[in-house]
Parts: C-alpha cells; structure tokens; sequence
C-alpha cells in the first residue's frame, strides 16, 4: 500500500541533499506533509455533496494543472 510515509520516504531520497542539516530534513518533511493535508482536504472537498461530479472533476483538472505548471517552473528555473 502506498503511504504518505513510503511517499515521503521516496521524495526525501530524489529530493533532499545526503548531506543535509536535520533542520532542512525536518523543514523539508513539514512542508511535504502540510502539502499532503491540503490537498486531503481539497479532496474532501470535492467530495462534498453540494459539488457536481462534473465540477469536482473540473477542480481536480484545475489542480492538476496548477501542478504542472509549478513543475515546468522549476525545470526552466523560475523556482
């Protein structure tokens, strides 16, 4: 099963220097994790029963899209 421990476990190792001080582990971790519970709670969200299915799957569309758009600026260096 896919956790949100194994996920950060993977993320830790491609993302953050071997070498890193623990207050850049630890820093890194928090953000990692009050990244999961934000997008949980969007989620949720979506889940309402006062949202469409059409409009949750809008909105997830518009989050995949905002996440994209993050990466390509990191790739190309603005972040």
């Amino acid at each position: 099963m896919n956790t949100l421990q194994s996920s950060w476990e993977s993320y830790q190792a491609k993302v953050v220097p071997k070498d890193a001080p623990d207050v850049q582990i630890i820093e890194t971790r928090r953000a990692f994790y009050a990244g999961c519970q934000t997008i949980l709670g969007i989620m949720y969200g979506i889940g309402d029963d006062s949202i469409s299915e059409d409009a949750g799957i809008q909105m997830i569309e518009t989050l995949y899209q905002e996440s994209q758009l993050f990466l390509s600026g990191i790739k190309g260096g603005v972040y």
